[in-house]
């Protein structure tokens, strides 16, 4: 028995060398049933069980009615351009397109549930008969696929399913609630950018009644339709009348240098100068008190003054408003998002879907490094515990 020890141990032996040629024999039968088997298998379901599913795909980006579209430097290099409104509405629909509530938006249409549930396609690649929202969503992701390309703002929107004409289908309506989202969206900013305008447009016509109010009130408590017109007409009056009381002053100074005071001539322009010192009284009365109230009448003329300039102001604020809304209007119909066709959804004409071939290669690749891993790990372990 030492002897045969010896032998083990001993790497010249023949024995030892036998024993390791049938080890590495071992580890290549195990090597290649690890690889293999699991390559076979792969190959025997997405060749001969797998259901076939057809692929359809669409193409499609986000635009705005208005000319410009975004802001970006003048520079030739991307990395520096400003993300337009276009780009971020793209990106919207994207994320729409991988929720749930896309999934069952489409499922209302066209019955996805029964379609992908269907007992006739294999088990391991069908949709469970009740599944739930976490079922719906994981598998919504593995048969469809989004991407969104950052130069071009085109998105791709592909979709596999077991019948040409259902992929097809899907393919249109994913693309028609696409084109839901970007309306509805288009319907809230329309609306909050209408109403904000019509907002400010009756705030201006109820400042514009009521300064028509309080000024046509004005009026019909004094009875003047413009009272800084009739302050500046009696003003001018005043004034006449003064001018022609110094003139008749005058007059009667020259003829008492060589006349009697008693004259009948300077009698008659001494009447003539009291009337119109009466005269420029009353007229002056007007403007220190109307219609025997203690409420000055250049106060009033000032209050008349606030009244008008609030209401000029009043009309202005109306006008700019009545303005502000129209332009709403062609903003709205300038910035209006839409969805353009890039490419119609596809009809297949051929299953591309499971690729037997590629797949089987996958797996054949996984299992290699698997058990070269493996291999690794074992030898490292033989060689720590000296076996």
């Amino acid at each position: 028995m030492k002897k045969f020890a010896m032998l083990i141990k001993n790497k010249d032996s023949f024995l030892f060398k036998s024993i390791e040629i049938i080890k590495k024999s071992m580890y290549l039968k195990l090597g290649l049933i690890f690889m293999v088997l699991p390559t076979f298998v792969s190959f025997f379901y997405y060749g001969l069980i797998a259901s076939d599913m057809y692929i359809s795909e669409t193409k499609f980006a986000v635009k705005s009615s208005s000319a410009s579209d975004g802001l970006s430097l003048p520079t030739q290099n991307s990395i520096f351009a400003l993300p337009n409104s276009s780009s971020q509405e793209a990106k919207i629909v994207k994320e729409f397109l991988e929720t749930i509530d896309a999934f069952t938006s489409i499922d209302k249409r066209l019955n996805l549930i029964s379609h992908y549930s269907d007992s006739s396609h294999d088990i391991f690649s069908r949709l469970s008969k009740n599944p739930t929202l976490s079922d719906k969503i994981e598998f919504w992701h593995k048969v469809m696929s989004v991407q969104f390309d950052q130069d071009s703002n085109i998105v791709t929107f592909t979709v596999r399913a077991y019948d040409k004409e259902m992929a097809q289908k899907i393919t249109t309506a994913a693309l028609l609630e696409s084109e839901n989202l970007i309306n509805s969206m288009n319907l809230r900013a329309n609306a909050d950018t209408k109403s904000l305008a019509q907002h400010e447009l009756e705030i201006a016509q109820n400042r514009l009644e009521k300064a028509q109010s309080n000024l046509k009130q004005f009026r019909n408590t004094y009875k003047d339709i413009n009272l800084k017109t009739t302050a500046e007409s009696v003003q001018s009056l005043i004034l006449t009348l003064e001018t022609q009381a110094t003139q008749i002053k005058a007059q009667i100074l020259e003829l008492k240098m060589y006349m009697k005071e008693s004259s009948p001539q300077i009698q008659s322009l001494n009447t003539k100068l009291r009337a119109l010192e009466e005269q420029i009284t009353l007229e002056k009365n007007k403007l220190t008190s109307l219609s025997g109230g203690d409420e000055s009448f250049n106060n009033l003329v000032s209050e008349y003054d606030i009244l008008m300039t609030e209401y000029d102001f009043a009309h202005k604020q109306l006008v700019y408003a009545m303005t502000s809304l129209e332009q709403a209007k062609v903003k709205i119909l300038s910035q209006n998002l839409y969805i353009v066709d890039i490419a119609k959804p596809s009809l297949p004409d051929e299953s591309l879907y499971p690729k037997t071939f590629l797949f089987s290669f996958y797996v054949l690749i996984s299992a290699f490094m698997l058990y070269t891993i493996l291999s690794f790990i074992i030898s490292a372990i033989r060689e720590h515990v000296g076996f």
